[in-house]
């Protein structure tokens, strides 16, 4: 279930004598830094005492301008998915905006696998503008006012998983880019992985491009949902699918 939470960044306006000064530092700068090293590292490596050593600081002049470490990744969150991410709105018909809300969502996880696996346990803004645009996609859709909601949660969840299948594609150990491929969007899964004698049309399941994976599977929700719709619509009685068609 997705849940949404909203925090806002530590910030310290008035510094209180003795707090710890870095000239130039801010929380900006900070949020980047840590952000380069879960992209390097992950983030369950990810340390204030790494991060610190970085920035050539102490950790107390970290928390004093971020707050606490929590605080900190959620912020790392808000930057990859929010603050650099493009507009979760487009116009256009509903399916033409559910398409668009899962590129939205997978744009900026590929870019920053690590911070995918964040998003398990770090509640962030996305999470609120993602089912914001989902709650308008399903009513412009024609659902009912009631089933709104679980159909705003259905798209949002499955974009996510959408991403995060590919996040985890391109981490598998086995699975890599094929050399043969000029534009490193064709995976395989490694040929000395395969087992001998494998079946030709299993064989031929183990490369494929993920631009073409995504925009199938996106292809098929889009029509799962369509006929979601048209079930929906079935079952109402006569009387409200005629106002609703005036």
């Amino acid at each position: 279930m997705v849940g949404v939470v909203t925090r806002q960044l530590a910030r310290r306006p008035d510094r209180s004598p003795g707090a710890p000064v870095a000239v130039g530092l801010d929380s900006h700068i900070i949020v980047t830094a840590a952000l380069e090293l879960i992209d390097e590292h992950g983030a369950a490596a990810f340390t204030i005492r790494a991060l610190s050593a970085r920035l050539g600081v102490r950790a107390p002049t970290i928390y004093w301008h971020v707050g606490s470490k929590a605080e900190l990744l959620e912020a790392v969150v808000d930057r990859v998915v929010v603050d650099t991410a493009p507009s979760v709105h487009c116009e256009g018909p509903w399916d033409v905006r559910v398409r668009h809300l899962f590129s939205v969502v997978r744009q900026p996880l590929v870019a920053h696998p690590n911070v995918a696996s964040l998003m398990r346990s770090v509640h962030s803004r996305a999470f609120e503008r993602w089912i914001g645009e989902a709650l308008d996609i399903a009513r412009d859709a024609g659902f009912r006012d009631h089933d709104v909601p679980a159909y705003a949660r259905t798209i949002v969840t499955t974009a996510l998983a959408c991403a995060q299948s590919e996040v985890n594609i391109r981490a598998t150990h086995y699975m890599e880019v094929d050399p043969r491929d000029a534009s490193c969007r064709r995976y395989r899964v490694k040929p000395d992985v395969l087992r001998a004698g494998l079946p030709p049309d299993v064989a031929l399941t183990t490369s494929y491009d993920i631009d073409e994976e995504h925009d199938r599977m996106t292809r098929i929700f889009v029509d799962g949902l369509r006929v979601e719709l048209e079930r929906v619509r079935a079952r109402r009685p006569r009387r409200a699918r005629n106002a609703h068609h005036d």
